[in-house]
């Protein structure tokens, strides 16, 4: 049964500089949430939460920037990666460069590690079931690199790992760390990293090595897991498999099930690339604090919220639009309220409905709080 729900806009402000990626959260040891903003001129701007004005129509304070001193920044991510501040903060490039603040300074600066000046397409953390927290990017140059605060722990080009892709050019088109569970593991969760490429395959990736590849009838533009499909649509054998939703450039999404795709038919079809995807859950999903719900109860499929080339997020369940949020441009950047939050200072947190708040940042430079409920 498909859900009712509606969107509401919290706020909405208007940024001065142009920006490519948002973050979120309580940023180095500061006790107060804070909105960050990865500028098109390299400079990374630290707001106040516009929450805390309690209007509509707010205008961002500053709080203070700091320059990465390398090219436009495309990337910001939070996370404790240094354990000397509750929430560092890492930074990619259109150059290669990667650059890691500590409580407020430049710890560490990577360049391409290739010897080349390449773009980062995509720059994810990996906290594994050990407790590892690892930085994941991949590179337009098809170059995929894990490391942690210390060393590289492996890397690989795409080029090299099948025949089909050794003398074409081939890059990197998004990552996705995740904890899945599949039949090939006994039903057990394990830690891979999928990684999506240009010439429309999905690698399966384990600690460096590549386990599988995906064939995708487009390029993957964005990947996220949940619940998407009843156990009705789909073989009994993997109703509690994790579920991977691809957002691709040609308008279709697709949804993959231990490590294959679920039909010969998308999950949907948009009619215009797709380069956002977000799972939110359902309100069941809430009540057990569940990753990927329960696939027996039609309560436990999630939503699937959708951005792209178009001037709209588009919220889906079963494959069918449930509604459709009104932009003022396209959306080239989401982030939760909770994308983040440091565990040692939140250790009793659950699922609540601010899973479901979502700033989205638009291709005209506004931004909004989308609260769906």
């Amino acid at each position: 049964m498909l859900l009712s729900l509606s969107a509401e806009v919290l706020w909405n402000t208007t940024s001065e500089h142009q920006f490519n990626s948002i973050a979120f959260g309580k940023l180095f040891a500061s006790e107060k949430n804070t909105l960050i903003l990865a500028g098109e001129d390299g400079v990374v701007r630290v707001y106040e939460d516009p929450s805390a004005d309690d209007k509509w129509d707010v205008k961002l304070k500053l709080v203070r920037s700091l320059e990465t001193k390398c090219g436009p920044a495309l990337h910001v991510v939070l996370r404790d990666m240094t354990r000397l501040s509750p929430c560092d903060m890492i930074v990619g490039d259109t150059r290669g460069s990667v650059v890691l603040f500590c409580d407020g300074q430049i710890l560490d600066r990577r360049g391409c590690l290739s010897g080349k000046s390449s773009r980062i397409t995509s720059l994810q953390v990996q906290e594994t079931a050990l407790g590892n927290v690892n930085v994941i990017l991949g590179r337009d140059d098809g170059e995929v690199i894990c490391f942690n605060t210390f060393s590289q722990l492996w890397k690989l080009r795409l080029s090299d790992i099948s025949t089909q892709t050794r003398n074409t050019s081939v890059s990197v088109t998004c990552l996705l760390p995740v904890s899945m569970i599949t039949s090939w593991a006994n039903g057990n969760a394990e830690d891979y990293v999928l990684v999506a490429d240009s010439q429309g395959n999905v690698h399966i990736i384990q600690d460096g090595n590549v386990l599988r590849t995906i064939e995708v009838p487009s390029s993957v533009q964005c990947m996220c897991a949940g619940n998407f499909l009843l156990h009705e649509d789909t073989s009994s054998s993997k109703k509690v498999l994790t579920q991977i939703a691809l957002g691709c450039a040609d308008g279709s999404i697709w949804i993959c099930a231990d490590f294959c795709l679920n039909s010969s038919f998308p999950y949907v079809e948009i009619g215009h690339p797709i380069t956002h995807l977000r799972r939110i859950p359902t309100k069941h999903n809430y009540a057990n604090n569940s990753p990927i719900g329960n696939a027996s109860n039609g309560e436990g499929v999630d939503m699937l919220l959708c951005g792209g080339h178009f001037s709209s997020l588009k919220l889906l369940q079963h494959g069918k639009l449930l509604y459709a949020i009104d932009l003022p441009s396209w959306p080239i950047a989401l982030c939760g309220l909770h994308d983040y939050v440091n565990p040692d200072l939140n250790p009793d947190k659950t699922l609540t409905n601010d899973d479901s708040m979502i700033i989205v940042g638009c291709k005209d430079s506004t931004l909004r709080l989308v609260s769906i409920t």
